[in-house]
Parts: C-alpha cells; structure tokens; sequence
C-alpha cells in the first residue's frame, strides 16, 4: 500500500462509518417494525418457536455487531489522523492535514497557504516520502513499491520475503519469481484520478487553445505580416549560412543572354563525396552568336557524369534567381524565364503510356512552351525507340531548339551521329566527359572538354556493374564482329559512291 492510499483510507474509513451508522439506523426501524407487530395479538405463534423474537434477537446482535465495527474504523481513522498531527514539520503537517483531512484539492491548498501550485505539489511529495519511510518502519514491509504497466495499471509489488505480513484489504493481481502484486481499492482510485486528471488537463488545454483562437482572430492579418518576416528572414538567414559555410559566389544577374559558370559544383553531391573529390566543371552558353556555344551537345559512358553536370547548372540557376549565391567561383546568368528537364525514363501505367509516350509528351510540352529565354536540358531523347527513329527524332529536336527556339540547352545523348551537327550549326558545340582506358578498364575522370566522345562504353560499364564474366566477353566478342562487319560494309558502299565523304562512327545518316 502507497502512502497516498494509507492516507486516503482516512476518507474511506469516514464513508464505511457513515455507511455503518445508516445500517444500524435501518435495523432499528427493522427492529420496532417487528417488535409492534409482535405485539398485535393477531400473531399466531406455537408453543416451541417464537420467529419474531429470534428476528429481534438477530437485529439486536448485528446492531451491536455494527457498533463495534464503528468502534474499531473510528480508532483506525484517529490513528491515521495521529500520525499526521504527529509530524513535526510543520509545512509538512499543513500540506497533508488540508489534503487528506479536509479532501482539498491542490488549488484550493495553494490559495489557502498562499504558495503557488507547483511548491504545494514538492512539499507534498517530500511529505509523502518521509510519512512513508515511517510507515514501513512500522509495518515492517521494507521492500514495498509502486508500480505501473499497461496491463494491470498501477500496482503494489511485495517480494516475497514479506508475503507473510501483506494486510486485509490487498487484491492478488499477479505472482512473479520474486514476489507478487496487488491492487487495493485505494490505489484503483488513484488510478481513475491519474486518468481523470489527463482528461481534465487535456480538455483544458483545448479550451485554453479555443480561446486563443478566438482571441487571436482580430489580429489575424498582423500576424500574417509578422509570420510571413520571418519566413523571409529564415530563408535569408538558412541561404546565407549555407553559402558561407560551402564558400559560394555572389552571381551577376542580368539581362544578358549569357549562362557562364566557373568550376560549378552539384550543392548536394559535393556534402555527400568525401572533400576534395567532387570535380567542378564550367558552363559557357550564349545566344545569338556563331563564335560561342548556344546549344550543347554532351556525350560520354554512363556513369561518367553528364545528368549530375545538367543538374548541378539548373540548381545554380535556380538558387541565382531566388537570390542566393551559388557553388561556384563565378557564375553571370541572364534572366531565365523557364527551366525544362527531360530526364529520366518512367512509363505511366495508370493512363497506359509507354515510356517513350511519356518521354515524347514531355518533350512536346517542352517545344510548344519554351522561349529564346529558356533554360533546356535534355537527357537521351529518342532512346525509348529504335535507334534510327531515335536518331531522327534527337536530330530534329536538337535542330528546332537551335534554329526556332534559340533557347540555351545542354543536350546529352549516346547517338553519337548527332556530333556531325557541328559543321551545318555553328551555335552547335560538342562537348565530353573525360575517360583514360587501359587493359579494357575505364575511370571516370569527371571533366567536361570540348569534343565529342566516340564510344559509349557500355560493356566496360557493364562489367563494372557485375555482369557475369562470360557475358561481358560474348558480349564484347560480338561488338568486335559487327564493327568489322560495319566497316567492312562501309568500305564497299564507299567505292560504288553510295554513301557521302562524311565519316562517322556509328551510322551515317545524315549529309
């Protein structure tokens, strides 16, 4: 038993008596009932049994029965009471007495003492920690405490050591190893006003908050004013330390038709590489003129580089126009009025769209809606078909982009047939990732120069994603064949005079 439940039997005792007193009050009415119509000479009784009197007899003796009962509650409960005039603290006393005795609440003890609500809760607390080392000295019980779980909520746990002395009034709820737990009535009680108290605390704080609600309503409008400066000043602020701390540049916004950008780094990719290995690259784009690079066409392996290089310059845009600085050592970018990305490959099976459906949609959307003052990157147009639609469709849409739209636009692309653009559109420029190869094994350098790359290097990519070994070789046994067998084809149609003086590395379809 808790101290909190040895101190509420006060309350308990005081029920159980006034229960008691209302018993013997009914046994006595029982009592005159019986005796007048004992009385009456109407009743018929015989000679060997009197029932009304036995009745009499069996009232008068529950009555003195409960009187004794009375008797020993009335002394239980003047010890409890004893025990606490019997504390010498004297705030102690005041605390315990007003709530045990007097049943107030802690409000009401804390207007009455003139502490605030909160000390009251400490001082009762350290008074129920000394009331109870008294207590188990005087019961004996030295291993006594108070437990909770989800299953029997609170409970007394005994080891087992002093089973034997366990008082009247403790429920069983469980046996354990090394004793066992109980509930009494007192300590359910105390459970029911632990959960009333959370309901009552939470059904105050939405009052609490109703009422603000309501409060706050005429200031609404300031309140937008103020949430939305420091919305502002966070963003500012979150900017400001980010390109502090990654040493960012202040780019020049202008006008111009000029996207030039110095050793730019992908933000995110530079946090994540261990330092020092992320390689920067630069980015020159201008329109209308034949000297520099309008439009870019970026070829490469896989893996090499070229959609993490298309990223990193739409972040760069992105961050310069909302006003932050950039990763970079320079960045100069004319006003972009829209950015469009084609990246990625994904089909959309809710409307039933093939990927190349999908990758044709985007791509329209991308032709109809762009202006000269557009940002475009374009990511393996035409992969999603076979490869001489591909091509044609690459060609074409690399050739509207350049000569109707004269957008900025970095084009990556493994249809290396595209590289021939150069010599009819001089705002055309090929570009490549750099690679070293040897004994058949390729790194990735991560370098953007000027120049097209003429393989692809797939095979090498696959055996560095784990393929099998033997097809890695048939694979590479059958790429050998078929371009000795494209050359060997090119060279025959070159002396009939069917093909143009243009060579190639792959297929040769445009003049």
């Amino acid at each position: 038993m808790t101290t909190k439940d040895y101190l509420n039997q006060i309350n308990r005792l005081n029920m159980l008596i006034n229960n008691k007193l209302l018993e013997i009050s009914q046994f006595k009415e029982l009592s005159c009932s019986i005796s007048a119509v004992k009385n009456d000479e109407k009743v018929m009784t015989t000679p060997n049994q009197d029932p009304i009197g036995t009745s009499i007899a069996k009232l008068d003796y529950m009555e003195r029965k409960l009187d004794n009962m009375i008797d020993d509650y009335v002394d239980k409960k003047n010890y409890i009471i004893s025990q606490i005039q019997n504390i010498e603290n004297d705030d102690f006393y005041e605390i315990l007495f007003a709530r045990y005795i007097e049943k107030l609440t802690f409000e009401k003890i804390a207007n009455k003492t003139g502490w605030c609500w909160r000390q009251v809760h400490r001082i009762h607390s350290k008074a129920l920690k000394e009331f109870e080392e008294k207590e188990k000295d005087r019961t004996g019980i030295k291993t006594l405490k108070i437990g909770f779980n989800k299953v029997f909520g609170y409970f007394i746990e005994i080891s087992n050591s002093y089973l034997n002395q366990i008082p009247n009034g403790y429920i069983r709820k469980q046996t354990l190893t090394s004793g066992e737990r109980f509930i009494t009535e007192e300590l359910k009680k105390h459970e029911d006003d632990v959960l009333s108290a959370k309901f009552k605390s939470t059904e105050l704080e939405y009052k609490l908050f109703c009422d603000f609600r309501e409060y706050s309503k005429e200031f609404v409008s300031k309140i937008r004013e103020i949430a939305e400066c420091i919305a502002r000043c966070d963003v500012f602020t979150a900017l400001a330390d980010v390109a502090a701390e990654n040493n960012f540049c202040k780019p020049i916004i202008d006008n111009s038709d000029d996207f030039i950008v110095k050793n730019g780094r992908h933000p995110v990719l530079e946090k994540i590489l261990p330092l020092g290995e992320y390689v920067p690259n630069d980015l020159e784009l201008k329109c209308n003129s034949t000297d520099t690079t309008q439009f870019m066409i970026l070829t490469g392996p896989n893996m090499a580089g070229k959609s993490t290089y298309m990223r990193q310059n739409a972040l760069i845009a992105i961050l310069a126009q909302i006003g932050s600085w950039v990763p970079a050592d320079y960045a100069k970018i004319g006003v972009i009025d829209k950015i469009f990305t084609r990246v990625g490959a994904s089909d959309d099976l809710t409307l039933g769209q093939s990927t190349f459906m999908v990758e044709m949609i985007e791509t329209a959307c991308i032709l109809n809606s762009a202006t000269d003052r557009s940002f475009i990157l374009l990511d393996e147009i035409g992969r999603g078909t076979s490869t001489y639609d591909g091509v044609a469709i690459a060609w074409s849409v690399a050739e509207y982009i350049a000569t109707k739209i004269k957008a900025r636009c970095i084009f990556a692309t493994h249809y290396h047939e595209l590289n021939v653009m150069t010599k009819t559109y001089p705002q055309i420029k090929n570009y490549r990732i750099t690679i070293t190869e040897e004994n058949g094994e390729i790194e990735f350098l991560r370098k953007i120069v000027q120049g097209g790359a003429s393989k692809s290097y797939g095979i090498q990519v696959a055996k560095m994603a784990g393929l099998p070994s033997s097809v890695v070789k048939r694979s590479q046994e059958l790429m050998t064949r078929m371009q000795k067998d494209y050359s060997n084809n090119l060279s025959t149609r070159k002396k009939s005079g069917d093909v143009p003086t243009v060579e190639v590395p792959q297929l040769n379809l445009f003049n």
